[in-house]
């Protein structure tokens, strides 16, 4: 039984199969790596340049930019609270003189 495998192990047919069968893994592999690491590479390089172009025609002025935050902090920044009990209270009838008379009767 050994011997039989080994002839079909060693006949010159297998050996030519087996042999193309590593070199079609092997170029299937460089294939891959190849589309991988260089098309693909190319390819977002491409995008990129394209997109570019696209988003950003204009530059940001930062100093501007700077000052435009600086006013909008300015602008919403907490003011102090006003001293209640020192404000008039408008609501208090409490005053000296008599409301004028509205002339109903």
């Amino acid at each position: 039984m050994k011997l039989k495998f080994l002839k079909i192990a060693t006949s010159s047919r297998t050996i030519a199969m087996i042999v193309t069968l590593i070199f079609i893994i092997i170029f299937g592999y460089f294939s891959w790596f190849l589309y991988k690491n260089i098309y693909q590479t190319i390819t977002q390089s491409q995008e990129i340049i394209i997109m570019r172009a696209e988003v950003s025609p204009y530059t940001i002025d930062v100093d501007k930019f700077n000052n435009i935050l600086k006013a909008i902090d300015k602008k919403t920044a907490a003011t102090a609270t006003p001293a209640w009990q020192e404000m008039r209270n408008p609501f208090n009838f409490t005053s000296v003189s008599k409301p004028p008379d509205a002339g109903i009767d």
